[in-house]
């Protein structure tokens, strides 16, 4: 059982990288939705939180209104992004998008805490060279300064 979960958290890892190393924001984002599913179902809120807030904000991104607005009234994902973040209280309201959300939005805080979240999902997926590493956190960096 605890083999199985490990696979589990490991392909969904694999997914997010691949979709991210190949520019597939669809599945990237696809892929944050599907991982808070089962981080969810395991009873781990905290990662399907980031998770989630991740996905909504790649949806953002990808232009994705109608799935933002679907993510927003489904009670199980509407209740996860508006779940307790425990580095600073993200406040609900419109986004750029015209789409209600309680994702992570413009203030220094936020921003440091996507940042750092996306840094420790470098270093975890990190398997190759020192300077492959050091390129995904100065890429990391330079999105989120």
């Amino acid at each position: 059982n605890k083999r199985k979960y490990q696979e589990g958290v490991k392909n969904y890892e694999k997914a997010i990288n691949t979709a991210q190393r190949y520019g597939y924001i669809q599945y990237e984002a696809l892929s944050h939705e599907l991982a808070a599913n089962y981080w969810l179902e395991a009873g781990y809120n905290r990662y399907a939180v980031y998770h989630m807030k991740t996905a909504y904000t790649l949806y953002q991104q990808w232009g994705a209104k109608s799935r933002l607005l679907w993510l927003d009234s489904h009670p199980k994902y509407s209740e996860l992004l508006e779940t307790f973040n425990p580095c600073s209280s993200l406040s609900a309201g419109k986004t750029s998008s015209g789409v209600g959300s309680s994702v992570v939005g413009s203030s220094v805080e936020q921003l440091e805490l996507m940042t750092v979240l996306k840094a420790t999902q470098s270093i975890s997926s990190s398997t190759a060279t020192l300077q492959s590493f050091l390129h995904n956190m100065i890429k990391c960096i330079l999105e989120h300064s």
